[in-house]
């Protein structure tokens, strides 16, 4: 786990680049399908093109729906959905979909739908970072510190089940890292985030573990 410590400098000596095997893979299959060919070289976040964020918004919601729909939950939506542009994308100005869930019934889980949506998600999620040319290691090492912190000294849990964070406790460093991940020097990836032509197949339809009629891959 890593340190509490918010400063950058402390996140541009750790390992900005280190990636799971995972990300190696998801990376690996965007390369092959062509969806890569914006990004620079070495680990400097970018925005993706417009045609890729709603690429990865579109898997990530049909996923997600997938997934819930396995665990037999019913979601409904009490107000319509509305999306601003960023620089309004304030608490006070932001107006979001009220969801409620209920449970359908035990008859209607299907855990072979609900590991293969689990799955599925951690692949196109995985991909989003990879889209915004962000690793994931350091990331993840990050919220993972976080969450577990939450649970520091003077941590209690109220009548209803939440969570109250301890005193002093601070939100995952993600702003820190990602300027860490700017302002360095590029850096070449590494041996195994490249990828020889010849290692290409010739055809890709989709995404690792998407169908290969799945749209949008």
């Amino acid at each position: 786990m890593l340190p509490v410590n918010n400063h950058p400098a402390h996140y541009s000596r750790l390992d900005l680049d280190k990636v799971t095997e995972h990300y190696s893979l998801v990376k690996r299959f965007m390369a092959w399908a062509k969806q890569l060919d914006y990004l620079p070289m070495g680990f400097i976040p970018v925005i993706p093109p417009a045609k890729w964020r709603l690429l990865r918004a579109k898997l990530i919601l049909e996923e997600a729906l997938e997934t819930i729909n396995g665990l037999g939950v019913q979601v409904t939506v009490s107000s319509s959905i509305c999306l601003v542009p960023p620089s309004l994308n304030q608490p006070e100005t932001r107006r979001l979909a009220e969801f409620n869930f209920s449970d359908a019934g035990e008859q209607y889980v299907d855990l072979t739908e609900v590991v293969d949506g689990c799955c599925d998600t951690h692949v196109v999620v995985t991909g989003t970072l990879v889209a915004c040319n962000v690793p994931n290691g350091v990331f993840q090492d990050e919220v993972d510190r976080s969450n577990l912190a939450k649970f520091s000294s003077g941590h209690y849990i109220r009548e209803d089940g939440k969570l109250m964070k301890p005193p002093g406790w601070t939100p995952p460093a993600i702003s820190a890292i990602l300027d860490a991940l700017r302002n360095r020097v590029p850096a070449k990836e590494s041996q195994h985030e490249q990828q020889s032509p010849r290692e290409q197949p010739a055809t890709t339809d989709s995404e690792p573990g998407r169908g290969a009629t799945d749209p949008g891959a």
